[in-house]
């Protein structure tokens, strides 16, 4: 299998890894923030079982994907909310607690994101995190038309720094792209200038874009197979 799933578990692991380094004391590491981020290194591994890639690379973000879903969550009832809780695994977390989680994970990990490496955060307060090239970055469109309760609104800039912004997917999707894409070009010092490679569908209601970077390396010069003692059910 030529799937690049060492680079998918790395992505995975990218926030225990980050948890573990909270020896410099500038943030508390909660049990919720580590529960969250073990439930979503388990989220990640569904998606790429889902994926279900034998023959090509693949590299995914579940973070990324997570924060998004859970920014619909904020906002869903009912059935829907049940179903993203589940598929989040997010069982034994009161509703707050979730969003909660990932407010502080999100001001962990850009902390930890850094240019240099050394944990020394670019802009120092989650509130003013607008005011400086992102790490991490989770934005919502809607087309224009529709309306956003203002309580939704709300609880979206408290716990993750954002907000709905309306576009029009119909008649000036061109437009609304090159937004989109200028966007995150000028929020990742340009290391993501076209986040859409094509104009969404003119029936496109919703769009959730999420993005993470980070300057570092991956060393692929390892052996792909270890060889070692197999088990089996009977024994042997």
């Amino acid at each position: 299998m030529n799937s690049l799933l060492l680079l998918a578990s790395f992505l995975a692991s990218l926030l225990p890894w980050c948890l573990c380094q909270a020896g410099s004391g500038s943030q508390t590491v909660t049990f919720t923030m580590r529960k969250m981020a073990f439930s979503t290194n388990q989220f990640g591994i569904d998606l790429y079982r889902a994926l279900n890639v034998t023959d090509e690379n693949v590299a995914l973000c579940p973070f990324c994907i997570g924060s998004s879903l859970a920014m619909v969550l904020l906002g869903a009832e009912g059935s829907t909310a049940m179903a993203l809780r589940q598929a989040l695994y997010l069982w034994g977390l009161h509703p707050q607690e979730v969003h909660l989680a990932y407010h502080d994970l999100i001001a962990h990990l850009g902390l930890n994101l850094t240019p240099s490496g050394r944990g020394v955060p670019r802009c120092q307060e989650i509130p003013r995190r607008r005011q400086c090239p992102e790490e991490i970055i989770d934005n919502i469109y809607i087309q224009r038309h529709f309306a956003v309760h203002f309580p939704y609104q709300f609880l979206l800039n408290r716990y993750y720094n954002t907000s709905v912004y309306p576009l029009d997917f119909v008649m000036n999707a061109e437009q609304s792209t090159r937004y989109i894409n200028l966007f995150f070009e000028r929020n990742t010092e340009g290391r993501v200038p076209h986040i859409l490679s094509q104009v969404p569908s003119p029936s496109t209601n919703l769009l959730l874009l999420s993005a993470i970077y980070f300057r570092g390396t991956l060393d692929m010069n390892m052996a792909q197979v270890e060889e070692s003692r197999f088990v089996g059910r009977a024994g042997r």
